[in-house]
């Protein structure tokens, strides 16, 4: 199986969409932004598209100029692709949502804080589970080990 296998590529959007539209619908929540279903799919499928973009062109960019020489120019990246991964749809919100640039940009910095603590969440469970099935692990071992 390749990198670029057309399945597991339509698999990861499902995914980015599927995330895409809680995190758009709890963002807009907060932004006070009224949106009906039509809007909300629309809306949760251009910010899913946009980030399937910047994660391309970051993997295309990587492949490019192989591995960063150093910390800055890979900052640079990230931060490149999360101003561009949170101004791109908050601009596309406007029209999309039928709301001001600025709502637009306030839905989408929602969305960012809410992705953020989504994998922060994400993080602290996994290395809960992992140190939990680590020390029962060794507990195990320990009871059969002579």
């Amino acid at each position: 199986m390749t990198v670029w296998d057309s399945l597991a590529l339509l698999g990861a959007f499902r995914a980015v969409l599927v995330s895409e539209s809680v995190l758009l619908y709890a963002s807009t929540a907060l932004g006070n932004v009224g949106m009906s279903f039509n809007r909300w799919l629309l809306a949760s499928s251009l910010t899913a598209s946009v980030w399937a973009a910047v994660g391309a062109v970051g993997a295309l960019l990587l492949t490019w100029i192989g591995r960063p020489s150093s910390l800055a120019v890979l900052s640079g990246l990230t931060v490149g692709a999360f101003v561009v991964a949170m101004l791109v749809p908050g601009l596309l919100f406007v029209p999309v949502l039928a709301t001001s640039w600025r709502r637009g940009l306030l839905v989408s910095t929602y969305q960012q804080l809410l992705r953020a603590l989504l994998y922060l969440l994400a993080g602290a469970t996994a290395l809960i589970l992992l140190r939990a099935f680590l020390a029962a692990a060794i507990v195990s071992f320990e009871w059969v080990s002579p």
